[in-house]
């Protein structure tokens, strides 16, 4: 609240000569709220029209009224204006902040993305040294005290008193949020961006914004708000981007896009894993590598725009790089939870079609096993996007239907209008209660399966009717996951034991309660016999290369025991690919491909055996890997024998069955290679 009484005419500047020395305590548009000397601004909003409550302000003792239109018997005085709310956002801007606040603020719209992409930007702004805000989805922060935000972009008079704030605490830059709604309500006419952003336009608030035009004109007016000749980044890969891209009368868009050669700013993936991915950005000071620690093409699409917006905000490009390596998890936006599991569980915000799409996608990349995924639909919103949640969801191999934020609607009905959307050979279940559907996924995942927990993200209630109930998905998760561990006795360390070649007994050397071994990325060499072959069985996917089950071959170096060559190989979902390289550390040496363990493929493995001389890798030799049961002898196949894949196309002729392991053991042509190989490598 303001201290100090101002005159009418230092907050509306030109005003008859009669009402110019009027003084004023407030600016206030609820008429309840309305003291003795205030301000009123009757708005008409969504819920009730403020002109209907102008005689209650004036009797409250409002010196003055802004509105749209006259009402009649007040003995007030009257100002008149095109847009009442437009007019209230400038006032209170005015009066809390002294008008137009004095930072380089960074506006970002779009139907996804916005929280991440304004949480990369912050983390370069501050890689540079500027001390920067945030106005967002999930806090509020004045660039040294954050708080937990109700709504993604604050109301006008919030957003004056945040402004306020953060010139209060020496803050320059500000990133912030703009949703389609404070568009559409003029809620940010009070401020001008030094830049601004439009990340994509998919389907979502239909249920307020009523057609696809009207919600794509909202978007539109993010160009409004900038400072003359200030840059607006619009996202060439999305189709609702490129629809607009001819709606800008007085700026053209500076372009961005991931494998995009007709936009000016554009990245490529090199190389990704399940917990990271190195990314090529192309800006106009130049190309630079960078290892982000967000997983997705829908996050390279976030760290592209936030590094163009840096880069016009006249950020150093190796300040970029910086900003962009330093961001670490963003809370409820793939949110990994980690508790010693045989499986991975990640919880994210997505409650739009396009991003629950996206965020399968990415895991769907890296899922050793299945993609189970919970998810609902909110209730009091746009109810046409049900149906199509379902369709996204259909991605996973299982889904799990449950209630999101039921408010005032059934959550029977609204349950009824997703699973409209779902195909008759969908496996789906329903599962009313949320915690209950988290509990059934959780009892679903088998080791190499991924848990994907969408719609609430980082929201620690659940509303359900009128009342708020405290609810987080992710302690949930976790209470869930300790619970079953503690049920089947996994809390307790899996020790290593010896493992040869003569029995082929594998060796789990991942432990998966322990908390040093979840951050190796490969087991630890095993103790055998100098000089002995032997085979290490992963349990749990190798967590930096996003690979399925495999088996790493060893060969020991006589008297110091210490492996000289080691193999491996990967196979995702779309097909084979492989993964060889060699690093120098100590003695080690790493290099090749070989076994690995997986099932559900129409065709026996092929693996190809590699070794490195002189620099180069040099290719020994190729060879079938067949599956060892008790009906199928292993020796008994040779490349090329039509009745290994006709026996196996039977036994996996559904693409998506559970895991079925089955240790595979290597043929006699295999054996002989490496054993020349060994021969090789130890003289």
């Amino acid at each position: 609240m303001n201290q100090q009484d101002v005159t009418l005419q230092w907050l509306l500047g030109d005003i008859a000569p009669e009402l110019a020395d009027l003084r004023v305590r407030n600016v206030v548009r609820d008429s309840r709220h309305v003291q003795p000397g205030d301000l009123f601004v009757a708005i008409s909003g969504t819920q009730t029209d403020g002109h209907e409550h102008v005689c209650e302000a004036v009797t409250r003792g409002a010196v003055a009224v802004v509105a749209s239109k006259t009402t009649d018997a007040v003995s007030v005085p009257q100002i008149i204006v095109p847009c009442s709310m437009t007019a209230f956002a400038r006032l209170t801007m005015k009066l809390y902040a002294g008008g137009t606040p004095p930072l380089c603020i960074a506006g970002i719209t779009g139907t996804n993305g916005k929280t991440t992409s304004t949480w990369i930007l912050r983390s370069i702004l501050r890689s540079a040294g500027f001390q920067t805000g945030l106005l967002g989805t999930i806090h509020h922060s004045d660039g040294v005290v954050s708080q937990p935000s109700t709504m993604t972009t604050p109301s006008p008079e919030e957003l004056a008193v945040r402004m306020r704030s953060m010139l209060d605490a020496g803050t320059t830059h500000c990133v912030m949020e703009v949703s389609s709604h404070a568009l559409a309500q003029n809620r940010c006419v009070g401020l001008r961006l030094s830049a601004a952003a439009i990340t994509n336009v998919t389907q979502d608030h239909f249920d307020y914004h009523g057609t696809v035009e009207a919600y794509r004109n909202a978007k539109v007016k993010i160009s409004e708000l900038l400072h003359t000749d200030a840059p607006l980044l619009l996202n060439l890969n999305d189709p609702g981007c490129r629809y607009l891209l001819h709606h800008f009368s007085l700026q053209m868009p500076v372009t961005y896009g991931v494998d995009n050669p007709d936009a000016e700013l554009s990245a490529r993936i090199l190389n990704q894993t399940h917990r990271s991915q190195r990314i090529q950005l192309k800006l106009a000071q130049g190309d630079a590598q960078v290892r982000l620690r967000l997983i997705g093409r829908h996050n390279v699409e976030n760290a592209l725009v936030a590094a163009g917006m840096a880069e016009q905000l006249g950020v150093p490009l190796k300040r970029i790089v910086s900003g962009l390596e330093s961001i670490g998890s963003i809370p409820g936006r793939l949110e990994r939870i980690d508790e010693g599991q045989s499986f991975q569980l990640l919880v994210d915000y997505a409650h739009t079609p396009d991003a629950l799409s996206r965020c399968i996608d990415t895991v769907t990349d890296f899922a050793p096993g299945r993609v189970i995924c919970v998810f609902g639909a909110g209730g009091n919103r746009d109810a046409s996007k049900r149906p199509l949640m379902a369709k996204a969801a259909m991605k996973a191999d299982v889904a799990i239907v449950t209630s999101d934020n039921p408010r005032s609607e059934n959550p029977v009905d609204i349950i009824r209008q997703i699973v409209a959307g779902f195909d008759r050979n969908m496996q789906y279940e329903i599962r009313m209660d949320r915690e209950e559907a988290i509990a059934r996924a959780i009892d679903l995942a088998e080791p190499g399966d991924v848990v994907l927990i969408a719609g609430k993200g980082h929201e620690t209630t659940q509303e359900i009717g009128t009342h708020t109930f405290p609810f987080d998905d992710r302690e949930a998760a976790r209470s869930l996951i300790h619970r079953k561990l503690t049920a089947s006795g996994r809390h307790q360390t899996l020790a290593p034991r010896e493992s040869t070649f003569a029995d082929r007994t594998t060796t789990s050397a991942w432990h998966l309660a322990s908390d040093s071994a979840r951050r190796r990325r490969w087991p630890r060499s095993v103790p055998a016999t100098c000089g002995a072959l032997m085979t290490v069985d992963e349990v749990t996917p190798v967590r930096e290369c996003g690979i399925r089950h495999v088996q790493h071959t060893q060969l020991m170096k006589p008297k110091t025991g210490r492996s000289m060559f080691r193999t491996a190989i990967q196979f995702r979902r779309n097909g084979f690919r492989f993964q060889n390289s060699t690093r120098q550390a100590g003695c080690f040496r790493y290099s090749g491909l070989s076994i690995f363990e997986w099932v559900s493929v129409a065709r026996p493995f092929q693996a190809v055996l590699m070794s490195w001389r002189h620099g180069k890798a040099v290719q020994l030799s190729k060879s079938w890997l067949t599956p060892h049961s008790s009906n199928v002898p292993a020796n008994s196949f040779v490349p090329g024998d039509s009745t290994v894949s006709k026996r196996w196309s039977r036994s996996s002729s559904k693409s998506r069955q559970p895991i079925r392991r089955e240790s595979l053991r290597m043929n006699s042509l295999y054996r002989n290679v490496l054993s020349s190989e060994r021969r090789t490598l130890f003289g």
